[in-house]
């Protein structure tokens, strides 16, 4: 990123009279620790996952709800985490257990078209211990790899301070008379479309 924002065609690109972005400012510093995305799994990091899930929540495909793990976990605890390890090594085929269900859950008491049914994904059991291993490590590192702006998916911010961030801004834009322009993209129902 630095060798590209410093070329000669970028530099040469933005005018003297004009204030510029010094895009790498906007993403984490280059010294940022990034090692546990990378250790080899741990049982209790395994263990974790697995009681930190919703016991009875849907059904997998493999039919074994993650409360069957729960419940069994002294017996399967070394089988699991055989998985991790060859999962870690990376000789293991997720091509069987990374599957899911899309079932369609009415929205109302009568379905008459589409919109009215929401697709719910059934995930193996596994597959959704190992996202759940992966994501708890990410979350370690989540605030400094997003960037400080983005108000959604780290833990602590909130979506709706960008509304007030917003208003802050456009006082400050209308109080001291500067030229902008805003816009604003809507997502409204981006999950029940499919293209």
């Amino acid at each position: 990123m630095d060798s590209f924002c410093s070329s000669k065609a970028i530099t040469n690109l933005a005018s003297p009279t004009r204030q510029s972005i010094h895009l790498p400012s906007l993403y984490g510093s280059g010294d940022l620790d990034l090692s546990i995305l990378q250790t080899p799994f741990t049982l209790d990091e395994v263990k974790s996952a697995v009681f930190s899930s919703a016991p009875e929540k849907a059904p997998r495909p493999d039919h074994f709800p993650m409360l069957f793990y729960q419940r069994f976990w002294n017996i399967l605890k070394l089988d699991l985490f055989d998985v991790f390890t060859r999962f870690y090594d990376g000789p293991l085929n997720l091509r069987d257990i990374n599957l899911s269900w899309i079932c369609p859950i009415p929205k109302k008491p009568i379905v008459a078209t589409a919109r009215d049914l929401r697709p719910i994904s059934l995930i193996h059991g596994v597959a959704k211990i190992i996202s759940k291993v992966l994501a708890s490590r990410l979350q370690v590192v989540m605030a400094e790899l997003i960037n400080p702006f983005q108000t959604a998916f780290v833990k602590g911010r909130n979506i709706l301070d960008n509304f007030y961030t917003a208003h802050v801004l456009i006082h400050h834009l209308y109080s001291s008379k500067q030229k902008a322009a805003l816009f604003k993209i809507d997502f409204e129902r981006a999950f029940d479309h499919i293209n």
